[in-house]
């Protein structure tokens, strides 16, 4: 047996090992994260969620407000979506929002907005990474308690396609954002 045979399967195993590394990569990283460490520890109690995406027109933040509710259900919290409480009406204003949480009684209000999307050369070159804020308030005097900023990979997404994210990547953005405020002692 000679030394190419044997370096041949050295370099396979190594290219499926790059290989699944790529794949297996994160598409949600935190760049930043705040929380008001003047205030006492809170509790988010009763929760709406609101998800304001890029495209106004787009199914996303329906998909990612349900994404929410269902994640923080299973931790235990009371959650709703504005899209449930408000179905088909528009991206509210602050005044709207105010009115609603004092009517149904929110403890907090967990807002998450796409401010921003990046062209970035990674699997294609239109891909691009949606920048987030993930903002928790609270209900009763609109203070801000707790903020982070991610960047989410939209994998081979273009234009009009941001309408329709993959569902693993919205659950991921959830799942990362929400480990984060686990961290910081909010859930």
């Amino acid at each position: 047996m000679n030394s190419v045979e044997l370096r041949l399967p050295a370099w396979l195993i190594l290219g499926a090992c790059l290989l699944l590394a790529a794949c297996a990569s994160p598409s949600t990283v935190v760049t930043h994260v705040w929380s008001d460490r003047d205030r006492a520890p809170i509790t988010m109690g009763k929760t709406l969620v609101l998800a304001i995406p890029f495209n106004p027109a787009s199914e996303a933040g329906v998909r990612a407000e349900n994404a929410w509710v269902l994640q923080l259900r299973r931790l235990g919290m009371d959650a709703q979506a504005w899209s449930q409480l408000m179905p088909g009406a528009p991206v509210p204003e602050k005044r709207a929002v105010a009115a609603l949480v004092r009517a149904q009684g929110f403890d907090t209000v967990l807002v998450a907005r796409v401010v921003e999307l990046k062209k970035v050369e990674r699997d294609t070159p239109a891909s691009q990474v949606a920048v987030v804020e993930t903002k928790l308030y609270d209900g009763r005097n609109e203070q801000l308690l707790w903020f982070a900023q991610s960047n989410t990979y939209l994998i081979s997404h273009t234009g009009e396609e941001i309408r329709y994210p993959r569902e693993s990547v919205i659950r991921e953005y959830v799942e990362v954002v929400s480990s984060e405020m686990s961290g910081s002692g909010i859930l």
